[in-house]
């Protein structure tokens, strides 16, 4: 009996212990003074076990959630990197490759009793972990929702839906991979990237083709190229820029039939290559035809159709 009772205090005393190690590196993300977190959080033994499991899930497929800006930072002139928290700093958004979430706002046409239409829009972190998310915002004058959410300051809520699968990413499935960004296209097309070449049983091979105005707007570049270098038998990067600074190595201009034929896996049959497209509308309807909607993936066409894809091999986010 005294074995087991010193057994349980052993075991008690490790696990208060590590509760508030893991307080102080979740709060270290979340920008919370570690201390006082220790002192406000009351941590049982059972909750250091039970952060050993799965993260619950912050965020729900079938209701709408608030959830708190903590920090806003200007990353560029017209883009901003948003941190959302969690109430539970244990949760997690529960991501999977590839799949995104949706942002709910107020922000439509006035209706009759003043209120305002509200307007949906999909969106993929930048970034995620325990405790919290990351989104890239690039702000578009005809965008209500990016001018929106470049609005919010810290203390401000948005609610958050989700998430929702995209295109399942399984290893293996393909031998290439191609992906055509353009702006805050890059988060999907990230999380793509990142999900093959850091998994070491999965052989695809990986093009991105990122397409922005100026070497500016250029999204989380030191992780693409960190990346790149990182996987440089796997990963092809090729930046296009339709005002280039003097002396640019990449493409300049827009996407053209050349520029994706000489990048691109080729057209196949069956399970050798895909094409994932997310960017601007104006962007992916020249690549790939019509938007993504509700009812699927919208009419086929553009460059892509022209190069001969059919269109089960091309995903539009």
């Amino acid at each position: 009996m005294l074995g087991r009772l010193a057994t349980f205090r052993t075991r008690a005393t490790a696990g208060a212990t590590a509760a508030v190690v893991a307080a102080s590196t979740a709060a270290a993300y979340s920008g919370l003074s570690p201390p006082a977190l220790a002192q406000n959080a009351l941590w049982a033994p059972d909750d250091w076990f039970a952060l050993q499991a799965k993260p619950p899930p912050a965020l729900s497929p079938w209701e709408w959630r608030p959830l708190k800006v903590w920090s806003v930072e200007q990353t560029s002139p017209n883009t901003k990197l948003i941190r959302f928290v969690f109430d539970n700093i244990h949760a997690a958004a529960g991501m999977e490759v590839a799949s995104y979430l949706l942002v709910r706002a107020p922000i439509g046409k006035e209706k009759e009793d003043g209120t305002r239409g509200v307007v949906i829009r999909p969106y993929t972190p930048s970034h995620t972990t325990v405790g919290y998310l990351e989104l890239v915002i690039k702000r578009y004058e005809e965008g209500n929702m990016s001018r929106h959410i470049h609005s919010l300051k810290p203390g401000d809520t948005l609610d958050f839906k989700g998430p929702v699968m995209g295109l399942p990413i399984i290893q293996n499935e393909f031998e290439s991979i191609g992906l055509i960004a353009g702006g805050t296209g890059i988060t999907p097309m990230l999380q793509v990237a990142q999900r093959i070449v850091e998994n070491e049983g999965d052989a695809t091979k990986v093009s991105l083709i990122f397409a922005n105005v100026s070497e500016d707007d250029i999204l989380l570049k030191q992780k693409i190229d960190e990346l790149a270098a990182a996987h440089p038998r796997q990963l092809a990067v090729y930046y296009v820029l339709d005002q280039p600074p003097e002396g640019w190595q990449g493409g300049t201009g827009y996407l053209t039939k050349e520029m994706l034929a000489e990048r691109l896996p080729p057209p196949s049959e069956g399970l050798l290559s895909k094409v994932l497209v997310c960017g601007p509308p104006g962007m992916v309807k020249s690549v790939a035809g019509g938007l993504p909607n509700k009812k699927g993936q919208g009419e086929f066409g553009g460059i892509l159709k022209e190069l001969g894809y059919e269109a089960s091999q091309v995903f539009k986010f």
